[in-house]
């Protein structure tokens, strides 16, 4: 039974193939705001929960928060739009965007160990503790064929 591992690894494989990627973790949101030796952007892939199907024993699903962020950048000098204001946390929530709409595309594109059964929309998220992030977040549910088709 490898299907935990098999969906972790695919996942992982998949954001660190992006270029714009500088780390890819499984811990889960709750502190990595507080560390401070990750070069970001980051990609945090953590699986919260796992459904089982009395039909299909030999088909694992399990719910993924995947969840994009980068550092925002402050400038001290006066705002003078406080449109764009005087950070680039527009340009964050762009490029994490983009890391999570190419990362879920090459996931439905070349579904080779998962299928993607559903998805949520992806959610703007702001960490304001230590390093001032900004990104979006999804939660996929995914299910992978395990080798395990018979219940003892």
């Amino acid at each position: 039974m490898r299907a935990y591992y098999n969906a972790l690894q695919r996942l992982k494989d998949i954001f660190e193939a992006d270029e714009f990627v500088n780390t890819v973790t499984s811990d889960g949101y709750i502190d990595f705001d507080n560390w401070r030796k990750n070069v970001y952007p980051l990609v945090d892939i953590y699986i919260t929960t796992s459904a089982f199907n009395e039909q299909t024993t030999n088909v694992s699903s399990f719910n993924v928060d995947i969840t994009c962020m980068d550092i925002r950048d402050f400038n001290k000098e006066e705002v003078n739009d406080k449109f764009w204001t005087n950070d680039n946390r527009h340009d964050t929530w762009n490029l994490t965007h983009a890391i999570l709409k190419r990362g879920f595309a090459l996931a439905v594109k070349t579904n080779d160990l998962f299928d993607i059964e559903s998805f949520t929309d992806a959610e703007r998220i702001v960490f304001g503790k230590e390093n001032g992030l900004d990104g979006w977040r999804m939660s996929w549910t995914v299910s992978v064929t395990d080798e395990l088709n018979t219940c003892l």
